[in-house]
This record gives C-alpha cells, structure tokens and sequence, in this order.
C-alpha cells in the first residue's frame, strides 16, 4: 500500500462553539495582522512589531520548534507590541509559526523565518538606482512596499564572485508577487526573475558581479500593488543553495539517504535520515553538511506506508532503458534525468481488477508536469493522464477547495480486461528534465485506505479578515466544543474510531465510530463526516498545548490502519488588501488554550 494524505485540506470557516452563555464577548481573542521585521538570526536577537487588535491583553508570544525565546515584552503607544526575541546558536533554520497568547486565548497564526545571515531593515529613499541602499553580501534586508513602490539595493564584492538575490514575501504570508531585476553600475539590467520554481510564488536569481564588482536590486510587485502587509525579506548570499531533493520520500520507521543538489552545488550532498514510525505525512529533514557551511532545504519529504525501491536510472540522463517489474502497491522513487526522458515501469494485472497508476510530484517541490501513459503487452496505447481525476486521490494539496492532488500530478484508474503484464510510461509534459524533476509513482490494485483532515463549517471566514477562531480552539472551562473531522475512504473498511489525544486534565472527548458504507462505488473516495464534542470540565485547570485527532480502523484482511488527522492553516498577513491566494502550512496537531475560569472567549 502507497503513501497517502501528504496534506488534507482544513477548509475555512468557524467551527461553531456550543451554546455559550450572553455573557461571554465575542471578537476578544487576540488578532495578529502584521510581524516585522519577520525573521531573527540564529545566534542574535531581533526586536519585532507586532500589529493587530486585542493585543492589551496579551501574556506570552508562542514560537513554535525549540530554541527562539521572548527576551522582553511592552505595549507600544499605538496599541502595537515591541517584542525582543533572541535565537540561540543550535536553533535550526527555517520558518516558524508565531501566536500570541491573551486572556482570552490564542491569535492566528503568522511566520517568521530564522535565518544564518544578518539582517537589517530597508532605509527609505532607495526608489531609484541612483538612491539604491548599500548591501553586503551574505545578509538580509526586510523591507515594504507601497503602491507603485520600488526599492533599489547595491551589492558591492568581488569581481565575478557568484552572488544570490532570494526574496522571500508569500512563503512567510505576504501578498506580495516579487519581481527583481538585477543591474549594473551604468543602469543597464542583467536579468529579471519573478516566481522561480519551487518557491511558492517567490523568486531568486544567481549573477556573477561584473568588473567593478556591484550590481543594484530592484525589487517591486509584479502589479505595483503594495501597502502595510506587502513586507518582505531580500537575502543576498554566496554560499551554496540546492533546487532537487531525492528521493521525495521514504518508507516510515526506514533509515533513507537522501541527496540534495542543483543550485549553485558544485556536488551532491548527502544525508541520512530516520523517517518516523507513524504514516503518513511530511517531515523536514534538517541541514545537509557539507564543505563551507550548512545547507538547508525548504522541502518536506512523503512518510510512505508500504513497500518502496528507488528507480535504477534515478541518475540524471540514464532514464530507464530496461522497464523494472513492480509489485503491486509499491511506490518507486523516480526523477527524469534529462530532458525528454521517458521512465518505463511494468506492472502485473489480473483480469477484473482495476490499476491504479498515481504520481506525487509538483504536490512535493519537484518541477515535474507529469504525464502518464499506460500501454499493454504488446505496447499498444491504452489511457493517458495529465491532469488529476477529481474524487480519486487522497493526496490533496493545501490550496485545493475539493479532494484532490496537486494540479500537476497524474493518475490513472483503469479497469483490466485480460491477464497480463502492462508498460506503464512517466515523462514531463513539455519535455523537461533534471535533478529537480523527481517523483513517486505508487502503482497497484485497487485498496483499502484513508485520509482523515479537520475542518470547519465553509463559508463563514473572509479570507481579507484574520481570525483565530477556525484554526486554535479557544475554550473555556464549563463549555463545550465540536470538533468536526472529514475522512476520505477508498475501498472498504470496517469501523472507522476517531478519537483526540493530547487533551489536558478536565478536558474530556469520547470517541466516535463511523461505519462506512460498504455498497460505496468500487475504487472511488467516500466522503464521510462527523465530530467530536469536546468537554471541558468546569473545574479544568488553565493549559496549553496540542490536540491529535487520531483514526483507526482494519482492512479487508485484518490490518490495522491508523491515521493522524491534518490540519492545514491559512496564514494570513493582510487586512482589507485585496485577497490573493493565501500561504498554508500544514501541522499534524491542533493548537488549544484552556481559558482561566470566567475569562472571555470568542464566539461565533
């Protein structure tokens, strides 16, 4: 059985508390509306200003992962909060997920990136090349646009020393679409870049310094759109970064090498790494080490459930000229080497059954626009696929409104009709290939399996208006809460049992059996809904911490199939902005505060 579920989308809306009594407030949990400058330095200190409403209230500032602390607190005179926040020398890189804690509970969530390179703020009067700020490389500038802004930046080294410009706006939230344009001393510009691949919406462009060593970085919104929440992080470095991971994933509880390379890599770089016991979902990987420093990749990779192998021409240009035989529900780590590289993998069927043929590709980082093609034993055509099937995948990307996989990757359900072994073919749609273009084919009959996500009654949440309460729970002690959960079955299972863990003393939820219908449409996903009520004890004790929704069931021939619920939060960044697609993140575990007794908690 394949990999399943890397992201289940949380869909927006408020969860509807249970009737709570008039005299509770509404709106009086914090709001975050703005963080900057967003990032700290590992290793540093970073004083931040934090925007938003119901910020009087505010007793803790909750950074999640290990090593960044809040070294001081105070209210500013405009309502806004200073916040001093150091970073210690073993916290790891990367972005981070801040709430504010209050009286009344927890804020949304926004993001912040920890970084290894000094960072400073943008002065203003850089709009044209002549003003441009100066800028070392190897640090980071945060800085915001209005509408119709530029801001220009001099980069001053040596002469053809290779330099980096990365601007990072929508990976932590911003509703900036950043274009930069690189140009020499005299004004004449060098090159432009704007949404690179594997970025999220985000550019970055390597350019030798010319003669006098100096460049100047214009950075501006694609539309000139701008405003208070069009912030952003231009990093400008020398050291090497990677584009291509592999393999994408691995087995759960396997001990899995992976490779980074491309970029500015002169050499591959490789890593070992345990991947976890539970199935399935995503997990960081950590820096690769390697000559001159620490290389970290912002990619997750897939916690398979079932048997894996790594296709033998995995190798950049290679391609596979022998097809290797897979078993069914195996999953094959693959990458087309070079471009116009086709993959061939052949398949045993038995008559009667259905085939399903499903790549993870662009839903994990790879630049792959997969295709495809099943063909019989003698190598005559039988189906092709682009594009996804709607309703018939379980692996969902966080921006998806329906259940299915990201708008790139393919899958094929075909029913058989005689014995045989059949050819199945991967190839990139417009011919593309590389180290950046790898992915996993899981290949089988049809099975039994599940998906399991929160969510949230759709519909009720302005995506423009930042809100805490779809996406924390806030409860106060006396009340209850319904926790609502979506499960996407394919095949047939017996009783489905969800239950939370994680839940802190006086706080109390009975689990919930569904039993799915077992007439459902052969090898289509069942949607199912349902809920849990979450009880909290008069008495319950003011906490804080994680809820795990937790789903269990066993398979047609008896094996036990557990599954972690997803919860994939939209970080919004901007407030009566027009709204554009929002930033997610997704977490495994839900945050919770447990009110003290007669403190106020929104409801809606």
């Amino acid at each position: 059985m394949g990999c399943v579920g890397l992201l289940v989308l949380l869909q927006a809306g408020a969860d509807g508390p249970s009737a709570a009594p008039s005299s509770i407030q509404a709106n009086t949990d914090p709001v975050v509306t703005g963080l900057f400058p967003p990032g700290v330095t590992v290793g540093s200190t970073a004083q931040w200003r934090i925007t938003g409403r119901q910020l009087e209230s505010v007793t803790d500032v909750w950074i999640s992962g290990r090593g960044v602390e809040v070294v001081d607190r105070k209210r500013a005179g405009d309502g806004a909060l200073d916040v001093l926040v150091r970073a210690d020398n073993s916290a790891v890189p990367g972005h981070r997920e801040v709430w504010l804690e209050g009286a009344a509970g927890l804020s949304n969530a926004v993001l912040c990136r920890l970084d290894t390179l000094d960072g400073s703020l943008e002065e203003e009067g850089n709009d044209d090349l002549a003003q441009a700020t100066l800028l070392k490389p190897n640090t980071a500038v945060c800085g915001q646009l209005e509408a119709g802004d530029v801001d220009h930046f001099r980069v001053q080294g040596a002469a053809g020393q290779a330099v980096t410009v990365e601007v990072e706006a929508r990976r932590l939230g911003f509703p900036l679409r950043p274009v930069v344009t690189l140009f020499n001393s005299s004004g004449r510009a060098l090159v432009q870049e704007r949404e690179s691949p594997g970025l999220e919406g985000d550019c970055r462009v390597t350019h030798r310094l010319p003669g006098d060593g100096i460049v100047v970085v214009r950075i501006h919104d694609l539309l000139y759109q701008g405003g208070g929440a069009s912030a952003y992080r231009l990093r400008v470095f020398d050291t090497p970064f990677a584009t291509a991971l592999f393999p994408l994933g691995g087995r759960r509880g396997e001990l899995i090498e992976f490779t980074v390379s491309g970029g500015t890599l002169t050499q591959p770089r490789q890593q070992r790494f345990r991947m976890p016991s539970h199935a399935p979902g995503a997990v960081d990987l950590g820096p690769f080490e390697g000559p001159g420093s620490s290389l970290f990749v912002d990619r997750r990779a897939a916690v398979g459930e079932g048997p894996e192998v790594v296709e033998p021409g995995s190798t950049p240009g290679q391609g596979t000229s022998v097809p290797l035989v897979l078993a069914p529900g195996c999953t094959v780590n693959g990458r087309i080497g070079a471009a116009g590289e086709v993959d061939r993998y052949r398949i045993p069927v038995r008559k009667g059954t259905r085939i399903r043929a499903e790549v993870q590709a662009a839903a994990l980082g790879s630049w792959l626009d997969s295709v495809l093609t099943l063909r019989d034993g003698q190598e005559r055509w039988i189906a092709e696929n682009d594009d996804p099937i709607e309703g018939e995948s379980l692996r969902v990307p966080p921006w998806s409104p329906r259940l299915e996989p990201a708008p790139t990757d393919s899958l094929l359900v075909q029913q058989v009709q005689a014995d045989g072994v059949w050819l199945i073919e991967v190839s990139d749609r417009y011919g593309g290939g590389g180290d950046e273009f790898g992915y996993r084919l899981t290949v089988g009959t049809d099975r039994t399996d599940f998906a399991a996500s929160f969510v949230t009654d759709p519909g009720t949440q302005d995506p423009s208006t930042p809100s805490s309460s779809p996406w924390v729970l806030n409860l106060r002690p006396g009340t209850s809460r319904r926790i609502p959960f979506q499960l996407a079955i394919e095949g047939r299972t017996g009783p489905i049992v969800v239950r939370l863990e994680g839940m802190p003393a006086g706080v109390t939820a009975a689990p919930v059996t569904l039993r799915p219908r077992s007439d459902g449409p052969r090898g289509r996903l069942t949607v199912v809904r349902g809920e849990l009520s979450l009880q909290v004890a008069a008495n319950a004790a003011a906490a804080r911490g994680w809820l795990t929704l937790v789903a269990g069931a066993k398979g047609p021939g008896g094996e036990s199939l557990t599954r972690r619920a997803t919860a994939v939060l939209p970080v919004y960044r901007w407030e009566g902005a027009t709204p554009r697609r929002p930033v997610y993140r997704a977490l495994e575990q839900r945050p919770f505060k447990v009110l003290e007794p007669g403190e106020s908690v929104q409801s809606r």
